[in-house]
């Protein structure tokens, strides 16, 4: 039987979620204000969250999303559902989630910066300096 679990994450600023998300290439949907979106797993088990990435999009049998918990966005995921994808789809929205807020860091101090991505799929953000 399919059960979907809920992980913290430090996830906190939800432009810096839609930035990650969108970075990463992935489709996902978001949900208008106010309202949840339903998450689809193994067995028919449904769920809401707040951001759906469809089981179409990670080869998945079972969608993944992110939930808004009053301080911070929790991942939402089928525990049935192709694992080892999900979890590079996970640590691919980690990354780009912590470079949009360094990025959001680095312009709100008046810094310039450059995106450089490396081949092991490291993200390497270089300060050019006060603006």
């Amino acid at each position: 039987m399919s059960k979907y679990m809920k992980m913290k994450t430090q996830c906190k600023i939800q432009a810096h979620l839609v930035a990650a998300l969108q970075a990463s290439g992935i489709k996902f949907e978001q949900a208008q204000a106010g309202q949840t979106l339903t998450m689809n797993g193994y067995g028919g088990v449904k769920r809401q969250a707040d951001f759906v990435i469809r089981k179409s999009e990670i080869a998945s049998y079972g969608d993944m999303g992110y939930k808004w918990n009053g301080s911070e966005f929790d991942l939402v995921a089928d525990d049935y559902a192709g694992q080892r994808k999900q979890e590079q789809v996970i640590k691919l929205i980690s990354r780009e989630y912590a470079a949009a807020f360094t990025i959001a860091q680095m312009e709100a101090a008046g810094y310039g910066w450059e995106r450089v991505d490396q081949e092991n799929g490291a993200i390497q953000l270089v300060v050019s300096g006060r603006l």
